[in-house]
């Protein structure tokens, strides 16, 4: 029958490695703190549902029908490098924390992606590094690591 197979071209190929990823940054965010009181949201939470939202989106894109031919499998090298950073990033931001990390990972992804325009990036990371921790910790009351810095 046309059409009824599954083919994996190297988006779906990608797709299987990000569910994988997924999947273990899943199990990492095991060790994460719960939440201490009720009503109040684990710092866990927001990532888990981003994960649970790349591996629902991958599967479907596995699954869907593509007539379009395969083009040679090629692992993309900044592609795992991100993945690598992120997965890093998710074990060593208990360790070293919140305020020291996420700059660093933030600055990292878009010189990855190819961007030169070091000083909208500066201004970026910045941004959200400190629009992220007002929405955790000051309106959500989520605290964020704080790593060896201590409290």
């Amino acid at each position: 029958m046309k059409g009824t197979s599954l083919s994996l071209g190297t988006d779906k190929i990608f797709s299987v490695i990000l569910i994988a990823s997924s999947a273990v940054f899943y199990s990492m965010l095991g060790g994460m703190d719960a939440a201490t009181s009720e009503g109040e949201i684990a710092a866990s939470t927001y990532p888990r549902l981003l994960l649970i939202g790349v591996i629902i989106s991958c599967g479907l894109h596995i699954l869907s029908r593509n007539n379009e031919p395969n083009p040679v499998a090629q692992f993309p090298i900044a592609g795992g490098v991100v993945i690598g950073l992120i997965g890093s990033y998710i074990y060593l931001v208990d360790i070293i924390g919140y305020f020291l990390l996420t700059p660093v990972l933030l600055f990292a992804l878009p010189v990855i992606a190819g961007f030169k325009n070091y000083k909208a990036i500066t201004f970026s990371v910045l941004f959200i590094t400190f629009t992220l921790y007002g929405v955790f910790d000051l309106v959500l009351n989520i605290p964020l690591p704080n790593g060896f810095l201590g409290e």
